[in-house]
C-alpha cells in the first residue's frame, strides 16, 4: 500500500519536531529582547514580590525574566520533547519547576495563581473556540485580578498578495526565513474558523523555491533556518492568525485589557504584547 504522505507515522509529532528545531528558531516567532524588556517594565509596575506565575509553555526567554524578588514560576507543557529539549531548567535564577500537562485542565486549585505569562500559544488553536476555553481555565485559576501577560501573532487588516512577498524577497527585504515563514501563512489564511493547513503552506513555500531567483535569495540565509519549513510538509494541523481586534473580541468575556505594546522590528505590528487583567 502506498503511504499517505499526509500521516508519515515514521516522524515526530509537529510539536517534538519543533523541538528539535528550536535552536535554529527566531525572530519573531521567538521573542526578541525587545520583547523582553516590554514584559520586564510590564512586570516591574504590575506584579508584586512574591508573585506565583504560571508559564504556558517553556519559552525560554520568558522564563528568564527578570522577576520580581520570591517569585515561584511553574511552566506546564503537553509536549514531552518541548519540555527536555527546551526548558531551561537549573539554569533559572529563581524557584521554577515544570510539568506536563493540559492548559485546559490545569492541576491547579481555583485563585491559585497571580499571573499568567506566554508566548504565541493561541497559534494553534481554533478560534474562537479554543480560544474562550483556554481563557475560561485561565481565569479559573488566576486570583481576582490576577495578571495575563502575552505576545500573540496576529495577520493584519488588509491581507498582502504574494507578488508582494515574492518582490520583498528578492529585493532583500525580508530579514529571516521566519518572516517569511509567517507572511506565507498568514497570507494563505482562509477564515477563521478555517485558519490555514501547515500542509498549504509548505507546498507554497515548495513551489517559491523552485524559481531560481528566489533559490539565490534563499542561500544567503543559514540552511538549518531554511531546513525549519519543512516540519509543515504533510502536516495537517492549522494555525489561526486573527487580526488583533479579533483576539481582544476572543480576549474580552474573561479578561480586560490594560495595556497593548507592539515592537519595532521586522512584523512587530503582527506580535503584539498584551497585558490585561481577570475580570
Amino acid at each position: 500500500m502506498k503511504q499517505d504522505a499526509m500521516h508519515d507515522e515514521t516522524r515526530p509529532s509537529h510539536w517534538e519536531q519543533h523541538a528539535l528545531n528550536w535552536r535554529h528558531v527566531g525572530l519573531p516567532l521567538r521573542p526578541a529582547g525587545q520583547d523582553v524588556r516590554i514584559m520586564e517594565s510590564l512586570l516591574a509596575v504590575h506584579l508584586d514580590q512574591a508573585a506565583r506565575v504560571l508559564l504556558l509553555g517553556v519559552t525560554p526567554e520568558l522564563a528568564r525574566l527578570r522577576w520580581p524578588d520570591r517569585t515561584h514560576l511553574l511552566a506546564v507543557d503537553r509536549s514531552a520533547g518541548m519540555i527536555q529539549r527546551v526548558w531551561p531548567g537549573d539554569a533559572l535564577a529563581l524557584d521554577a519547576q515544570v510539568i506536563r500537562g493540559d492548559w485546559n485542565a490545569l492541576p491547579l486549585s481555583d485563585g491559585c495563581r497571580d499571573a499568567v505569562i506566554g508566548d504565541g500559544f493561541y497559534t494553534p488553536l481554533a478560534y474562537p473556540s479554543d480560544y474562550h476555553r483556554l481563557g475560561r481555565e485561565l481565569a479559573r485559576v488566576l486570583r481576582p485580578g490576577g495578571l495575563y501577560l502575552i505576545r500573540a501573532f496576529v495577520r493584519p487588516d488588509a491581507a498582502e498578495s504574494l507578488e508582494v512577498i515574492e518582490a520583498d524577497l528578492l529585493a532583500g527585504r525580508i530579514g529571516t526565513v521566519h518572516a517569511l515563514k509567517w507572511r506565507l501563512a498568514m497570507l494563505l489564511h482562509d477564515d477563521l474558523a478555517t485558519g490555514v493547513r501547515l500542509d498549504t503552506v509548505w507546498r507554497l513555500w515548495d513551489a517559491l523555491r523552485a524559481q531560481p531567483a528566489v533559490a539565490d535569495r534563499l542561500r544567503q540565509w543559514p540552511a538549518e533556518e531554511v531546513a525549519t519549513l519543512e516540519a509543515y510538509r504533510g502536516e495537517p494541523g492549522r494555525y489561526t492568525f486573527p487580526t488583533l481586534t479579533e483576539l481582544r473580541a476572543a480576549l474580552a468575556p474573561d479578561f480586560t485589557e490594560l495595556d497593548c505594546r507592539v515592537p519595532d522590528y521586522e512584523l512587530g505590528d503582527r506580535c503584539p504584547i498584551l497585558l490585561l487583567k481577570t475580570r
